[in-house]
């Protein structure tokens, strides 16, 4: 690209810091909400657009209705690639009760299956590794944080000297646990049983009542749209999880904690650009509606200057009724005029 244009400057804090000083006409930055609080501050000071996508803990919830082996499946490709480290991988699982034990076995058999036997680095040659050591650490630390039952990889088969953290699931963790709080962003993937959608709805909004994906399974349209109504979050995926990332008819972007305005596709341009109002009068005639009118002049004057100007004198209501019936009584003169003319 033409650097004129495009421009990539590298560094750490006192890089980013000194180019947030400057004046921008916008600020787009990804990452935590700690840094993102940071940016909007900054941009504050010459009143800069930002947008933000911050993540935030992405719920899963797995329905009786599900189909679990699909659903295994398809959460699996998610959270897995790339190491978990992904803005909208699968944070944590809420399986109804009734189909808590089969996700979770047909889970780990499927970790087994794509990764090998996780205690071997070997076999995990296939996975890939935590960005660094900090990053491995923090991971870690949730795993040896929690009370939940380690159900396959764990840190036994872990290698912190190659930033090794094989797939790794925990059944059952506290919600009182960092694992349940802090965003993992690394391959962790807590399962919770619930015993109804309700339940899940109030872990969702408990946990992170606006994450930037939500992940729904289920075959019953009653239980999807009623977690849709009863939960908010930057976008949401039925049946698959990572897919609304991916289409560009669909913005992208999160919602409260989890960021806020959208871009892919068109949202993208409208996001970066600025929709400036124009409007052209001609100036044929000497005075318009509004300056015509008399400052001590009666309601019902600028009432009807209103309505000329700005909302119409018909509402949408009143103006369907007429095209309807202008459109039936052309209907009628047009089918009146041809049977004279047959």
């Amino acid at each position: 690209m033409d650097p004129s244009a495009i421009r990539c400057v590298q560094g750490a804090v006192a890089a980013t810091t000194n180019l947030l000083a400057q004046k921008w006409d916008h600020i787009f930055y990804t990452g935590n909400g700690a840094v993102g609080r940071i940016v909007m501050a900054a941009a504050a000071k010459n009143l800069t657009p930002v947008t933000l996508e911050l993540g935030g803990k992405s719920p899963v919830y797995v329905d009786k209705s599900a189909k679990i082996d699909t659903a295994v499946a398809r959460i699996s490709a998610a959270k897995w690639m790339n190491t978990g480290q992904t803005c909208v991988a699968p944070d944590y699982i809420m399986v109804h009760e009734e189909v808590a034990a089969e996700f979770s076995a047909k889970m780990k058999l499927k970790v087994t299956a794509d990764f090998g036997d996780a205690a071997s680095n070997d076999r995990g040659k296939l996975f890939g590794r935590v960005i660094n050591s900090r990053h491995t650490e923090r991971v870690a630390g949730l795993v040896k944080g929690t009370k939940g039952k380690v159900l396959v990889g764990g840190l036994d088969s872990m290698d912190g000297n190659r930033n090794f953290m094989p797939p790794t699931i925990v059944l059952q963790p506290g919600v009182d646990e960092p694992m349940m709080h802090e965003e993992i962003f690394g391959p962790v993937l807590p399962i919770l049983k619930v015993s109804s959608e309700d339940d899940a709805i109030a872990l969702i909004n408990q946990v992170c009542d606006r994450p930037l994906a939500l992940y729904v399974y289920a075959q019953d349209s009653g239980v999807i749209e009623k977690v849709l109504n009863s939960t908010s979050s930057g976008g949401v995926a039925v049946n698959s999880s990572l897919e609304q990332l991916i289409d560009p008819e669909l913005p992208f972007g999160g919602v409260g904690e989890s960021g806020m305005g959208a871009y892919h596709g068109k949202w993208g341009f409208d996001e970066f650009c600025h929709k400036r109002s124009v409007l052209y009068k001609d100036t044929m005639i000497v005075k318009g509606m509004l300056e015509g009118i008399p400052i001590n002049a009666p309601d019902w004057m600028y009432d009807i200057a209103v309505k000329y100007q700005v909302i119409g004198f018909f509402t949408n209501f009143q103006k369907r009724v007429v095209m309807a019936s202008v459109g039936a009584l052309t209907g009628a003169l047009g089918y009146s005029f041809l049977r004279s003319k047959l």
